[in-house]
């Protein structure tokens, strides 16, 4: 298999700077929770997806997800919202050379609303983080993603937002528009369209709710192999259905199935590309629990 060479040889991290990683992240979870915020745990598995040039060959991808946020400044007009966000994953290849590969994300996120009055308000968010497989950490590790959005509330049902978005890959920036239109017709239905996040949720009870949602869902991690560093690139749309219920006060349980869609699996090493192909659509179940 041409891509086994360079791609597929297991690597194993230091399991005491994991392990440290996700003890201060779920200590920092805990305190913050405790002081009123919010802060949430998920995790996710994607089926096998054969990848279309290697015929022998399919990707999976696990996922563990923890939020936290802390509310910096709460005021009737301005919001600041300070989170951590850490995020491991397994990326699982098989093939002639099989290989389970851990990647980890760390990040910073920052939000920020502000309403001027009763039709015109912004939102900003920046998320500063570090996608790595901690074997050899560089400058190329460090991630950086942003959204500004101004948004226009019309009357009790409809409200739009504009702005742009900020996707950073394999070093460059791209920039893409960012346009919102979201329809409140009663107190159980919201639609929400939305780049990169769409959805349609339907609340029957104060402590139930189902969504449709779609969205953009991308990975990108460095990480170094046989001494030399490259990138890893995994990103493409999630579709699925889902539920949310509340069990107690503030803490919710949810679960999703969907499938994804033109995922793109790129592997770039120093000054080329390794691989360069797309995974078959694969079904995703996600579970998660909450508080808020």
């Amino acid at each position: 298999s041409p891509y086994s060479a360079r791609m597929l040889k297991p690597r194993h991290l230091r399991g005491t700077v994991i392990l440290a990683v996700a003890c201060v992240c779920t200590l920092m979870s805990l305190v913050v929770q405790a002081q009123g915020s919010r802060a949430s745990l998920s995790y996710a598995t994607r089926g096998h997806a054969k990848l279309k040039d290697y015929p022998d060959a399919s990707i999976t991808l696990q996922e563990f997800n923890l939020r936290t946020g802390y509310p910096v400044i709460k005021t009737d007009d301005t919001m600041l919202i300070a989170g951590l966000r850490f995020r491991p994953n397994r990326l699982h290849l098989s093939g002639t050379t099989p290989a389970d590969i851990d990647l980890y994300g760390i990040a910073l996120p920052l939000f920020v609303r502000h309403s001027w009055n009763e039709r015109w308000s912004g939102i900003a968010r920046v998320s500063a983080g570090i996608y790595t497989d901690f074997s050899h950490i560089t400058q190329d590790d460090f991630r950086l993603f942003a959204l500004a959005m101004a948004g226009y509330r019309l009357n009790d049902h409809w409200s739009f937002g504009f702005g742009a978005v900020v996707l950073p890959r394999f070093g460059e920036v791209r920039v893409f528009p960012g346009l919102d239109a979201t329809w409140t017709p009663n107190d159980e239905w919201t639609l929400i369209l939305r780049f990169p996040h769409s959805s349609i949720t339907y609340q029957p009870a104060e402590r139930f709710k189902l969504y449709l949602q779609a969205m953009y869902d991308g990975y990108e991690w460095s990480a170094r192999v046989n001494e030399e560093d490259i990138r890893i690139n995994f990103d493409g749309w999630r579709a699925g259905v889902g539920a949310e219920l509340e069990l107690g006060k503030g803490v919710w349980l949810s679960g999703m199935a969907g499938v994804d869609l033109g995922r793109e699996f790129e592997v770039r090493g120093e000054g080329t590309t390794a691989v360069d192909t797309y995974a078959e659509n694969a079904p995703v179940v996600q579970c998660g629990l909450s508080w808020r």
